[in-house]
């Protein structure tokens, strides 16, 4: 047991959706990947505030593939090469030929030959180590959809869990990202934890769990599958306080939103202002140079700041 409850439930009147995943994009609530941008309030305004939206977010091609993966992966779907006669000829999606056949057939049909080696390879990787298949294999349910409540807000919000992972009368949550980091490298898998917010899917994924099982996980790993050779698959689990901070983080977005909602405000840090919001680096960047720098700036109390 590593710690993932609450002192108190982040949302309540949970429940499972057993819908389709259009129907589930559909279904009413934020989701993590909404309230992540709160604090740009403007852009949270006109993505999904406004009806209809004027800003849009495009799905890359990045992100098709990854859900692709998690077709095949989880959902026990085949992904699947896009026919020569489909391509140019120098093998690109690109043209009427191409057009014709992305009109007619899902994404998971539409993969690249780079893509397909990269689904098979990632296979492999996973079913040469038998615990990380057994984790995502395993007993259990994948896609898992819940819909709740925010607790203090009233806010109805969703998740989609990747695998819940049974484990007698207890379970883990896996969740698969599908990376251009190697997983070996653990400062980058760090920082894309933090600049994409991972931390704060993983939270909210737990908070959502532990509200509709009635208890939290046991652990929160990710799966991270790395797309270049050699397809390196690695199980990771993501520690207590980075989930704890996540779990704070959501809270804060919640709130922001909901008053944001009363007052009407959508404005925001530094609006109509000039001198007010001083920017910086980041604390990390002084601190890998502060050898040199204490140097450079002599006795400017540095030990004191």
């Amino acid at each position: 047991m590593r710690g993932m409850g609450a002192e108190s439930l982040m949302f309540v009147d949970a429940k499972i959706l057993n819908c389709s995943e259009p129907e589930y994009r559909e279904h009413p609530g934020l989701s993590y990947s909404q309230w992540k941008y709160w604090d740009s309030p403007e852009f949270f305004e006109g993505a999904f505030v406004r009806k209809p939206p004027i800003y849009e977010i495009d799905e890359t091609a990045d992100m098709l593939f990854g859900t692709n993966v998690h077709a095949e992966f989880l959902e026990g779907k085949e992904c699947h090469q896009v026919p020569d006669w489909a391509l140019t000829s120098d093998g690109k999606r690109y043209g009427k030929k191409w057009d014709a056949f992305k009109a007619g057939h899902p994404a998971i049909d539409c993969l690249s030959a780079k893509e397909i080696v990269t689904v098979q390879g990632l296979r492999a990787s996973i079913e040469s180590q038998p615990k990380i298949a057994n984790l995502l294999w395993g007993e259990g349910e994948s896609e898992v959809k819940i819909a709740a409540l925010h607790n203090d807000t009233t806010i109805p919000v969703r998740g989609m869990l990747d695998k819940v992972r049974r484990t007698g009368t207890d379970y883990l949550i896996a969740d698969m990202k599908v990376s251009a980091i190697d997983p070996c490298h653990r400062f980058g898998v760090s920082k894309r934890i933090w600049d994409f917010r991972y931390y704060m899917q993983a939270a909210c994924y737990v908070d959502l769990a532990t509200a509709v099982y009635g208890k939290p996980p046991l652990d929160y790993l990710f799966v991270w599958c790395h797309k270049e050779p050699p397809y390196l698959v690695r199980a990771m689990p993501l520690e207590p306080a980075a989930i704890e901070l996540g779990r704070r983080h959501n809270d804060e977005a919640l709130k922001e939103i909901s008053r944001r909602h009363f007052v009407g405000d959508w404005t925001g840090e530094g609006h109509n202002d000039v001198q007010e919001t001083v920017i910086d680096i980041p604390d990390w960047a002084y601190q890998a140079e502060q050898p040199t720098f204490r140097d450079f700036i002599g006795d400017y109390q540095w030990a004191a700041k």
